[in-house]
């Protein structure tokens, strides 16, 4: 069994800038959460990582959170990177991302059957251009995933090909 001895997820925004007559702001926000629970114990035992992959124009690829279904990133059909099974219960923090070299966008597509709600609350999609990405964090807590009725992330390649980050850490 793999031990995750590190899950902190953060986000960064910095911005400078100024008008025509010289004034300006800089502002640099970071948001930060480790995934520990209230012993400082890190939460999630499971990850995964979807690197750069090829979705052709009108094709999807979706991922099962719960127990990854038949998907396989290189170690096996249903295994993580490291090759460990999964039987996640909650989902605490996931990134996806549509590369920048992307000639199509990425919809992020939670309008078909046993999508999980915890991403965006319900039938609902959101269409990422080429660069863009979505970050979300519900901390050490996590949002529920339940097998065969909220666990799935469809991506799909709309008006060209994507190619799609997405990584999960999990428990």
């Amino acid at each position: 069994m793999a031990t995750i001895t590190r899950a902190e997820f953060s986000v960064t925004s910095k911005v400078n800038a100024s008008n025509a007559a010289g004034a300006g702001i800089t502002v640099s926000k970071s948001f930060s959460q480790d995934n520990k629970n209230s012993s400082s114990v890190i939460v999630p035992d499971k990850s995964l990582l979807i690197d750069k992959e090829v979705i052709t124009s009108g094709s999807s690829l979706t991922v099962d959170l719960y127990d990854l279904g038949t998907l396989d990133v290189g170690v096996g059909a249903g295994e993580d990177n490291l090759g460990e099974t999964h039987a996640n219960s909650s989902v605490n923090s996931i990134v996806i991302q549509n590369d920048g070299d992307s000639s199509g966008t990425l919809r992020i597509n939670q309008t078909v059957a046993s999508s999980w709600s915890g991403l965006l609350g319900g039938s609902n999609s959101i269409d990422l251009p080429a660069g863009g990405f979505f970050a979300l964090s519900y901390g050490s807590t996590g949002s529920a995933v339940t097998d065969a009725s909220s666990h799935l992330v469809q991506l799909d390649a709309v008006s060209g090909d994507v190619t799609a980050t997405l990584i999960f850490v999990a428990n």
